[in-house]
Parts: C-alpha cells; structure tokens; sequence
C-alpha cells in the first residue's frame, strides 16, 4: 500500500511539473537556404539536440562542426538553466545535401531538479517553411527520432524541411 501511494504521488508530481513548465515558443529562424534545428525547454534540466545528417553524422554538442559544416551555435547546460530559467538549443546546417534528416533529444542531467520528465518543442526551418512538433523527455531516455524530414535535390530553391 505505502509503495502505491508513493507511485501515485511521484506520478501526480509529474505531471503538475509538466503542467508548470510548458516549453517556450521559438522565434522564427532567417529566411535563408539553411537548415535551422531548435530545441526549447522551460525546467531546469539539461537536455541535448542531436541532427542526424543524410550521411548518418549526428551534430550534437561534442561533434560541432561536422564535416557538413553544421554547427551546434547555442547549447544549454546546467548552469543556464538554474532557476528554471527557459533554455534553448541551436543548429544551423548552411548547406543541406539532400535527404533525410532526424532530431532527436536527450535527457542528459537532471540538474539536481529531481525531474524524470520535461516537455519540449523542436522546431526545423529552412527558406522560411517551418515544422514543430512536442514531446516529453525522460530522464535515461535518449529519444532518437522526435522529427524526421527530408530536403529535396534543389538546393537553390529552399523547399519545406
């Protein structure tokens, strides 16, 4: 009886914390032939960005640059997100090569927050058209695909993500 009322009450906590910390909107990226990757966040924990390129290289924070040329250009950590302040991650792929692409997040401290789940937002743009989508990161959860996507062959005409 005392493990299930503390199931329920880690369970209840939970999701009044995903409730009090929505993620925050992402401002919208320049109008340009690159591929803009963003990840938010409002909790303090650190989470991490990872675009998987049509060549199989991940761009995260210890391979920036890649041999693409993509660049993780902000990563949060701990120390950026104390007090809960909203934390957001950047990547910036100038020149795409056709194919698909993948973002995955990963839950990779906790921050001594005591969360096991913060809800996030990702956002991809390229030439001005723009996909988000929404998840839940789990602490010792590495969720490799939370968006997927292809750039098309035509590179001077910047298409949907």
């Amino acid at each position: 009886m005392r493990r299930l009322a503390l199931i329920l009450v880690t369970t209840l906590l939970a999701a009044c914390t995903l409730r009090a910390h929505p993620p925050p909107s992402i401002p919208a990226a320049p109008a340009d032939g690159a591929l803009h990757v963003a990840l938010s966040w409002a909790a303090p924990v650190d989470l991490d960005l990872y675009v998987t390129d049509p060549s199989g290289e991940a761009l995260y924070f210890a391979n920036s640059p890649t041999r693409a040329g993509g660049r993780l250009e902000q990563d949060a950590r701990c120390a950026d997100v104390a007090g809960g302040a909203a934390a957001i991650e950047r990547a910036t792929l100038p020149t795409p090569a056709p194919g698909t692409y993948r973002v995955g997040v990963d839950f990779i401290d906790a921050c001594d927050s005591g969360l096991d789940a913060v809800p996030f937002r990702v956002a991809v743009e390229r030439g001005g058209v723009r996909r988000d989508a929404e998840g839940t990161a789990r602490r010792g959860e590495f969720t490799v695909v939370v968006l997927e996507f292809e750039v098309g062959e035509d590179t001077a005409r910047p298409g949907p993500p």
